[in-house]
């Protein structure tokens, strides 16, 4: 018998760290009921697996050496994730603002997709060296109207995608200040944002900056 076949298991906390060798059952009807996974060490599979299983979770704490890849759809109202972090897709997480700015000091994001309601708020504030290595960040049908940002954040930007957002009124104009930023794209979004998003374009083409790429497809557009 393993920790899988408690009936009814609802809260998993370990101390220090609890690690799996991979026999996590695939028809184990126990995972949909854990509220509490706590602390654990998964792989990227692993901890895939658990979090599509287990829909009632709500504290969520990783300790994974070699976690790079993370998708948490659903909300969760605890979360702590592990440094080693590459690639996370939050969807309808409704995430306060302390935990995303605790997930912009992740030391190797790189590309972070937020998707529907990934905010608890109606706005995204990102603060001074919040996101140092993040290159790639996506939004897509995102319930925002507003995001601001430190010119002092963001410092590895290389490609925004905005997709959907269509509350969403403006691109910050730091961004536009990035030195390494090679691309925006929008897609099927409001005409308040496309236009800021011309705005940074012209800034930077009055600065000589020949580099930037900015696509725009209107809401018309099958794109």
């Amino acid at each position: 018998m393993t920790i899988w076949d408690v009936p009814r298991l609802k809260h998993v906390h370990a101390v220090p760290v609890a690690s799996f060798d991979g026999r996590i059952p695939r028809k184990s009807t126990n995972i949909c009921c854990l509220e509490t996974l706590a602390t654990v060490s998964l792989t990227n599979k692993q901890a895939d697996y658990m979090i599509k299983m287990a829909n009632r979770l709500q504290k969520l704490k990783l300790d994974a050496l070699q976690l790079e890849t993370l998708s948490v759809n659903g909300k969760i109202l605890k979360f702590s994730l592990p440094e080693t972090l590459t690639k996370l897709t939050l969807s309808d997480v409704l995430l306060p603002q302390s935990v995303m700015s605790n997930i912009g000091r992740l030391p190797n994001l790189v590309v972070l997709k937020l998707v529907h309601r990934a905010f608890h708020q109606g706005k995204w504030d990102i603060e001074d060296e919040e996101f140092p290595t993040l290159k790639v960040p996506k939004l897509r049908y995102l319930k925002i109207t507003t995001w601001d940002a430190s010119s002092e954040s963001l410092s590895n930007l290389e490609q925004l995608l905005v997709e959907s957002c269509f509350h969403l009124q403006e691109i910050p104009s730091v961004v536009g200040e990035i030195l390494t930023l090679k691309m925006i794209e929008v897609k099927r979004c409001g005409e308040s944002l496309e236009n800021s998003v011309r705005q940074i374009q012209e800034e930077q083409e009055g600065y000589g900056n020949e580099v930037l790429k900015v696509l725009i497809y209107p809401l018309d557009s099958s794109t």
